[in-house]
């Protein structure tokens, strides 16, 4: 078998050694793929382009990923898979499916965000949403920016099982590490743990940032000058994409399926727009409209493997 030189960035996925040799291909549902043969501990490999030991079509995979956010139930996309692309899958499988590639998605994001920043805007609206894990309710803390001409980015979400201030404070110090700038003023509905983190975050450090109490819809009905209208729109939202679900599972599924769903907003739903929130915010991605779910899995299983370089490390 014919031997070559590989590239230098591609990396041996068993013990991280830059330099492979090319050796031969391997054929499967998702096309043929490149293998490697590596010098230093001699197995070879095929590199995780994010859909590594998946024996379905990686555009069913997307698809059903992304119809799960837009309201489909498992069992549904499972049948709509059945039907329409020939794939025998349970709604287990394709839970798993998505709760895998959420967790790989919103790392890879966070860290996109972390780095590049985005434009959070002059007002931040921040609100709880309560959903039920089984006969047990549950916290989702959204915090929503408004960007220049009004343009939304969700910054930050976080889940829970109680309402206690650390929360908060987390959910303000990751926004805080994701906007370019802070804003003018935060819009909360007068929950008392945003205002300790509001407090503990920013307080005296940055005085230029009011924490001002905002009502939804008519705000002036009720003598309030602010509302907080971007976040309960988004709460609603929310509430009716987990209504098909008749609530969460598990914590640990709730929690994947969150930053799922996260991930899904900023940077999948275009919100009837020409660009996603994202894209708006400045964060640069450069993903096509078509195909957009599979060159995001792909350029975040790209993203995974540059840490596991020796170069990186």
């Amino acid at each position: 078998m014919g031997r070559e030189k590989g590239w230098d960035d591609v990396v041996c996925r068993f013990c991280g050694s830059a330099g492979p040799w090319r050796w031969g291909w391997r054929y499967n549902l998702g096309g043929p793929k490149q293998r490697w043969r590596c010098t230093t501990c001699g197995r070879t490999f095929v590199e995780d382009d994010g859909f590594l030991r998946k024996r379905v079509d990686p555009d069913a995979i997307c698809a059903a990923w992304d119809l799960f956010f837009r309201g489909t139930s498992g069992e549904g996309i499972a049948r709509h898979l059945r039907v329409a692309w020939s794939i025998r899958a349970s709604g287990r499988t394709v839970l798993d499916w998505v709760r895998g590639y959420s967790r790989l998605l919103a790392d890879c994001l966070e860290a996109g965000m972390a780095e590049d920043k985005v434009e959070g805007g002059r007002r931040w609206h921040e609100d709880i949403a309560v959903v039920k894990l089984g006969k047990e309710l549950r916290y989702v803390w959204l915090l929503l920016g408004r960007g220049p001409r009004g343009r939304p980015i969700l910054l930050a979400v976080r889940y829970s099982k109680d309402r206690s201030e650390r929360h908060a404070v987390a959910l303000l110090r990751a926004a805080k590490d994701r906007a370019r700038a802070l804003p003018e003023r935060i819009v909360s509905d007068g929950e008392w743990a945003f205002e300790r983190a509001y407090q503990r975050v920013l307080g005296l450090r940055h005085r230029e940032v009011r924490m001002v109490h905002g009502v939804p819809i008519a705000s002036r009905r009720h003598g309030v000058e602010h509302n907080n209208n971007p976040a309960e729109q988004e709460v609603r939202e929310l509430k009716d994409w987990v209504r098909h679900m008749n609530g969460f599972a598990s914590d640990a599924s709730a929690a994947d399926l969150l930053r799922g769903w996260w991930v899904h907003v900023n940077v999948v739903n275009t919100h009837g727009r020409a660009w996603t929130w994202a894209e708006r915010a400045g964060l640069e991605l450069g993903l096509p409209q078509e195909g957009r779910v599979r060159r995001l899995v792909e350029r975040a299983a790209e993203w995974r493997r540059s840490r596991l370089s020796p170069i990186n490390r």
